[in-house]
């Protein structure tokens, strides 16, 4: 069970760590041999502005958001490179009626982001060169809206709306999140005839949460918030070895390691918080709610690809995983009856699970533009066991692979499809099947927070999408994704709908793009999502999932050499609330939010 201060949906996102293990043909293709980059240089700067134009609140200042973005691109003999940042000043956002919003946890109103990217290939000769990719995003929060809390005396469930007050956070660190990623490669595209791929990567997250829960009369009878972060390290090696004319063999190794920092929560002085009237929040203790673990992954694969014909294409592979759970001796918060834990330290230890996996794939063209595939592959991976048995242990626990919540889970997929591209038509249709007779879902429980389900799990649905371009002007299209999940919890072969968390309702979007002028382009989209009933019937929702429709409108003019654009996101200004919202603020209507109302963004984009 999980109980905290923040979404569920968000912290389940931002926590879940399950290592990243490879379907058996998960490798990427070698590419092929390029030439050498020409001496070239480009550069683009963008500036944009966002209002609001909702209600009460059309063109409000607290409401402006700002943005600016650099990117430079160049090649010179031996080296070609790309760079990219960031920045943008979010305000205060507000709904459809003009109602101000609370700052959610890991939402981006009133923050600061920045982003940088950075990429080089260096050609070392024709065959050989060496790949490098650097990214940070940061994003600094401030608390300049809470929930008004008159809504709680308010009769009925209501969607929540904000105040402005400022809270100064105190002896801790401020509110944000922070990721760093880097990445190496080597490529060697003729070794005794082979194609040689040897890549190594680096990632790490740290966030703070920004809001605040004042559960003093509550569970945690205190004035909280969560912190955490990660790291994660790997590496691979693949071989791409031609064998005959038609086939090709790819084998190789990979290796995956991840930590998972603990799961904090930080306390805070109840007397400086009412004596400031909520606006200065001072931390003076902190606990260990999830404790750390680390994940490793190994792996060796082979797969060959064979191109039989000019029609038919199989593909097939085997890979061996190995997997390992680490977690260290540490104290629970809590224990399964929700109670402070007094009992002693819970010995750590190691956990090691193996298994093999196979995929096969054909790919057949039943015309020169019509093309029908099939696949088969599978997956091994360990769940995140952060907000469940770790943090509630029952008594006499241990760290024990006999446990089912500390079982691996093995996935089957199935896909069927159809891709057509035509002159003027491209359509793709798909079905796929994906089981496990161990399966992991989220289901939210009726007195608030989630609990992972370990039972036999299965998902199916259907994709779809169709774009069409009936003259030079103009271009039209359209998705649909629907899909749906169950599981056996009682493993009695009684299957019921899995929560929301875990499937989306059925999803339709329309757009239609019109180039008005030679200079000017214009485009109009929808998206649908529908009703969901199933999980509320089947108990893993705590209420019926609501559909909306959002339409944005997107216009262009080009104007020497840049280009200004007009985005009017919610055109309709629609009053509506995500499906994670929904499902968050059934028992806290601090967190019943509904989405953001209309919005209307000016971006000027110039290439020198």
């Amino acid at each position: 069970m999980l109980l905290v201060a923040t979404p569920v949906a968000a912290l389940v996102t931002a926590t879940a760590l399950p290592v990243a293990m490879h379907m058996a043909q998960a490798n990427q293709a070698a590419p092929t041999t390029q030439a050498q980059p020409q001496n070239n240089f480009t550069a683009i700067t963008e500036i944009g502005v966002t209002a609001p134009m909702s209600g009460r609140a059309v063109l409000a200042a607290e409401g402006f958001d700002y943005s600016l973005r650099q990117y430079f691109a160049g090649t010179a003999k031996n080296l070609d490179y790309r760079f990219d940042i960031s920045t943008r000043f979010n305000n205060s956002i507000f709904d459809a009626q003009g109602n101000l919003l609370p700052n959610s946890s890991f939402g981006s109103d009133d923050s600061t982001q920045l982003d940088a990217f950075g990429s080089a290939n260096i050609y070392l000769s024709k065959t050989e060169r060496l790949q490098f990719a650097f990214r940070t995003v940061q994003q600094f929060d401030r608390v300049n809206v809470v929930p008004d809390e008159d809504l709680l005396q308010t009769p009925g469930r209501q969607q929540a709306w904000g105040i402005r007050r400022r809270v100064t956070v105190r002896n801790t660190d401020p509110p944000g999140t922070a990721s760093t990623d880097l990445s190496i490669g080597y490529t060697n595209d003729n070794v005794a005839g082979s194609v040689v791929l040897l890549s190594s990567y680096y990632s790490q997250l740290r966030y703070v949460e920004r809001s605040l829960l004042d559960d003093r009369n509550g569970f945690f009878d205190g004035i909280i918030r969560t912190g955490s972060g990660s790291e994660l390290i790997g590496g691979q090696l693949q071989v791409e070895t031609p064998l005959l004319n038609r086939v090709r063999l790819r084998w190789g190794a990979d290796y995956e390691h991840q930590a998972k920092n603990a799961l904090q929560l930080e306390f805070f002085n109840e007397q400086i918080y009412d004596l400031s009237n909520g606006q200065v929040a001072q931390k003076t203790s902190e606990a260990t709610y999830v404790p750390p673990y680390e994940l490793e992954s190994l792996g060796v694969f082979a797969s060959a690809d064979w191109q039989i014909n000019d029609r038919l294409q199989l593909s097939g592979g085997i890979r061996h995983n190995w997997l390992q759970l680490q977690i260290d001796d540490y104290i629970p918060l809590y224990d399964s009856d929700f109670n402070r834990y007094n009992g002693t330290a819970i010995a750590g230890g190691a956990l090691q699970f193996n298994d093999l996996l196979f995929n096969a794939s054909l790919v057949y063209k039943l015309t020169p533009t019509l093309q029908l595939y099939a696949q088969f592959s599978q997956d091994f991976f360990i769940p995140d066991y952060g907000f469940s048995i770790l943090s509630y242990p029952p008594r006499d626990f241990s760290i024990d692979p006999a446990l089912t919540l500390f079982q691996p889970q093995k996935v089957n997929y199935y896909q069927i499809g159809l891709q057509g591209n035509w002159r003027q038509v491209q359509a793709s249709l798909s079905a796929f099947y994906n089981e496990s007779s161990l399966g992991a879902a989220y289901t939210a429980l009726p007195s608030g927070g989630v609990e992972l389900v370990r039972a036999p799990q299965r998902n199916y649905g259907i994709e779809a999408a169709i774009d069409w371009q009936p003259s030079t002007n103009w271009q039209l299209g359209g998705t649909l994704s629907y899909s749906f999940g169950e599981n056996d919890v009682n493993q009695d072969g009684n299957y019921l709908a899995l929560s929301s968390y875990e499937i989306f309702p059925i999803k339709l979007s329309a757009y239609i793009e019109n180039q008005t002028l030679p200079n000017w382009r214009n485009r109009l989209q929808l998206s649908q999502v529908n009703n969901r009933n199933a999980g509320f019937q089947a108990g893993s929702d705590p209420l019926p999932i609501d559909g909306y429709t959002v339409v944005n409108f997107s216009s262009t003019l080009n104007i020497g050499q840049g280009e200004l654009t007009l985005d009017i996101q919610n055109l309709l200004n629609e009053q509506y609330q995500t499906v994670n919202s929904q499902l968050d603020g059934f028992t806290d209507e601090t967190l019943n939010l509904p989405a953001r109302g209309r919005t209307v963004s000016l971006t000027y984009r110039i290439r020198w």
